[in-house]
């Protein structure tokens, strides 16, 4: 334990993996099997962290045109076939990511990971990226059970742990990280190297802002 906090639960895309161009290939991958045409990585940017469900919508109402239900299930259906495949092309831990959760399991900080991507794809990367630290928690999406924001995630994640909420820190890139943690009732760090800026971390409530692995250590140390 580290001032009141015995663990950290980490957003995935955007905080502990820099999973934007695998997610951008893919995308246009399925796009072009479908003819329909090509998306920037500006866009996956702007959309990634609802779910895949919520990422295809964008996708589609950003090309101008009206489709039908049909067309965004192949669309998703062909995602996610890419994707399964190719996930860990170009995908890569931001720098101190490794050596940020090795200084925390030394501390004997408790570690999670929760994610809007489907859980076996949450896995995989996990187990590929970080072979050498076991999470003491990991959950992506699962059929039947609800995204963040909802704070269900958290819940099992305490729950698991043997946690309350105010023993929990949550670190997240993004609006749904930070809405997550305050629909908990935990604290949240918005991490400024993912995908949102500044600003938006800041109106969603996070305690602090992190513009490195590093700082997230320096913020436990000043909990002393």
């Amino acid at each position: 334990m580290i001032g009141h906090y015995r663990a950290v639960l980490f957003d995935l895309d955007g905080t502990l993996l820099n999973t934007l161009e695998d997610i951008t290939d893919s995308m246009n991958e399925a796009m072009k099997r479908l003819n329909l045409g090509f998306v920037g990585i500006n866009l996956i940017k702007a959309l990634v962290g609802n779910g895949v469900g919520e990422l295809v919508n964008g996708v589609l109402a950003q090309t101008g045109g009206a489709y039908s239900p049909e067309m965004k299930d192949r669309l998703l259906a062909e995602y996610r076939a890419v994707y399964d495949k190719q996930s860990a092309v170009k995908t890569k831990p931001y720098d101190g990511i490794p050596q940020m959760l090795d200084w925390l399991k030394g501390k004997g900080i408790l570690t999670g990971v929760l994610s809007n991507k489907n859980h076996k794809n949450t896995l995989d990367v996990l187990q590929y990226y970080f072979p050498n630290h076991m999470f003491d928690f990991a959950a992506g999406y699962r059929e039947g059970a609800p995204r963040k924001p909802d704070p269900a995630g958290v819940y099992e994640f305490c729950e698991t742990l043997g946690l309350s909420a105010g023993e929990v820190l949550f670190a997240g890139d993004s609006e749904v990280d930070m809405e997550t943690g305050r629909n908990a009732g935990i604290d949240c760090v918005g991490v400024l190297w993912g995908y949102r800026d500044e600003g938006v971390l800041t109106r969603c409530g996070a305690k602090a802002l992190i513009k490195s692995p590093g700082e997230l250590m320096k913020f436990f140390l000043q909990l002393k």
